[in-house]
This record gives structure tokens, C-alpha cells and sequence, in this order.
């Protein structure tokens, strides 16, 4: 839910955007309500100095953006003229100041946008208009993956952390969902674990592999990565019996809510058809993971 710092004298108080515009909630009014926002100028004893950005002001601007309908309108009727007292030097007003000539023009075409009653008498922009651009953001963000897997020429393979070959499907503890990134994440609760199997295109050797996450814990516990090679030619291993290389373990960055690959790595002996399985020890906290890098450090033959 959107929301705008607030602040009001002794109480607290918090700010929201509903369906039906902005309110006050916890607490009293805008006319009781500000912001400290630097940007805006005001007086005392005669000198100019910084003041706090009141609600009322922060309220007519939201409802004058409403009004405007395409955010375009707005640009072109309110934005350019505030540029223009910007390159000038004139400080931000909350009323007209005759010496501000720039800025009281601005002001002048969001009072006029908040006043001005819309052709069938309500907010220009309707809930359902609203949910439509939404929707058409997220779709636009939400591009769908070229593919799951990605080998560009120099050998480096891609994998995306969504495309996982577990029988079962995404569960409480492996949830896949679109990422912001375009195609899709996955995000691993407690001992959620996801294996993957290589192509026949990839090429047989040593890798070197590095994940794609988000984490916003500083005590997260380390990915147990280990490898089952069931198409290997090792004429010692008996028939009917699989080489499962030794579980190594990855430590995951802190990445304060960003997308991070990991700096460290572990490295691993790879073939066609081998299987990467990737999981966690509990007790343990969430990861999300948007995609695997394995660089060839040695290729056979």
C-alpha cells in the first residue's frame, strides 16, 4: 500500500493511499499534519529559511495529479513550470509569492487542475482505469524468459533458478513467482530443495558455479550444492550404481534486498544429463534465487 511519511504534534499518525484517494489514518487531519522536506522555503524574522512541507500542501498535489488524469496533462501543465523556477533559483512555495514568478505559476495550475470539475463529475482517473495501467506495468515488467537455460559462446551456461526438474510441484517451501527482473524466481523456505539437469548441449568438465539471489538476512546458513552423475562412463563404477560428488556448501551474501551473485563459488564436474541438486540445512531463513552461472574451467576432450 502507498504511503507518505507523516508526522503531527504529540500523536502518531500514518498516511495511505486508498481508492479513493489519499487519507489520514491514527491521527487527525491534514491541517495537522507535515513532512520534513528541506526543499521548502518559508521565513522567520524576516529571513528566509528551510520549513517542513505540510499536509495540505502534499494532499492538493496528489488530488491535482488525479485531476490531471494522464500524467502527461499534469507534466505539461504543472512539472515544466517548476522546472523553470528551478533554473532560476526560486525555492519551493506552498503559497503565491509575487517575486517567485515561476513558482507561483506552477502553484497557480495545480490549484486550477484541483478545482476544475472532470466531465462526468468525478476523479478523472477511475478505479478501474487504475487497476488497467497496473496491470499493464506488472505485464510489461513480467516479460516472459527466452528460455531456462542459456549457453552463450563462451561456454557459460545459464540456468534459470525457476526451471527446476522436481517431481513435485512448487510447494510452501519452493515458491516460484515472475520477477521484476523479467521471467521467473523462485524463493526456498526451510529445507526446500530444487534439482536441475543438463541439457544435452552442454559440454562435459569443469565448472565453476555462482547463484543469482536476494537475501535479507545477515545469519543466513550456507546452499549445500552437490552433483549426481548418473551417465558416467567410469568403467570402476559398478552397474547399477550412480557417483554422487560430495555436498559442498556456498556461503549467500547479505545483499540488503538487492539482486546479488554470490561471491563465493564452488566448483563442480559436470556432464550431459547430470543433475545439479541444490538445498539447506534448517533451521534457516528465506532465499530467493532468480538464476544459476556455471563457468567452464576445463572442458573434456
Amino acid at each position: 500500500v502507498p504511503t507518505w511519511g507523516v508526522r503531527q504534534p504529540g500523536h502518531a499518525a500514518m498516511a495511505r493511499w486508498t481508492s479513493s484517494g489519499w487519507d489520514t489514518i491514527l491521527g487527525a487531519g491534514w491541517q495537522y499534519s507535515w513532512w520534513e522536506d528541506k526543499r521548502y522555503a518559508g521565513t522567520s524574522n524576516g529571513k528566509a529559511v528551510k520549513k517542513r512541507r505540510d499536509g495540505v500542501d502534499f494532499f492538493e498535489e496528489t488530488k491535482a495529479r488525479a485531476a490531471a488524469g494522464d500524467p502527461d496533462v499534469y507534466y505539461h501543465s504543472v512539472i515544466l513550470l517548476e522546472m523553470l523556477a528551478e533554473i532560476v533559483g526560486e525555492t519551493i512555495e506552498e503559497e503565491f509569492v509575487s517575486q517567485k514568478l515561476w513558482r507561483s505559476l506552477a502553484l497557480a495550475q495545480r490549484k486550477k487542475l484541483v478545482r476544475q470539475p472532470s466531465k462526468d463529475g468525478t476523479r478523472c482517473i477511475s478505479d478501474a482505469d487504475l487497476i488497467q495501467r497496473t496491470n499493464l506495468l506488472i505485464t510489461q515488467l513480467h516479460d516472459s524468459c527466452s528460455g531456462d537455460t542459456m549457453i552463450p559462446e563462451n561456454g557459460t551456461i545459464i540456468i534459470s533458478a525457476a526451471s527446476f526438474d522436481n517431481t513435485n510441484e512448487p510447494s510452501k517451501k519452493v515458491m516460484v513467482m515472475k520477477s521484476f527482473l523479467g521471467g521467473r524466481q523462485i524463493h526456498l523456505e526451510k529445507d526446500g530443495e530444487v534439482e536441475y539437469k543438463m541439457p544435452p548441449t552442454v559440454s562435459g568438465g569443469t565448472y565453476e558455479l555462482f547463484l543469482k539471489v536476494v537475501n535479507v538476512h545477515r545469519n543466513q546458513v550456507p546452499v549445500s550444492v552437490s552433483v549426481d552423475d548418473s551417465t558416467s562412463t567410469d568403467p570402476y563404477t559398478p552397474e547399477g550404481f550412480e557417483i554422487i560428488q560430495p555436498s559442498q556448501q556456498m556461503e549467500i551474501p547479505y545483499t540488503a534486498g538487492s539482486w546479488q551473485w554470490t561471491t563465493d563459488s564452488v566448483q563442480l564436474d559436470l556432464s550431459p544429463g547430470s543433475k545439479l541438486k541444490l538445498s539447506r540445512e534448517v533451521p534457516c531463513w528465506g532465499l530467493t534465487m532468480k538464476d544459476i552461472m556455471l563457468v567452464p574451467k576445463s572442458r573434456e576432450g
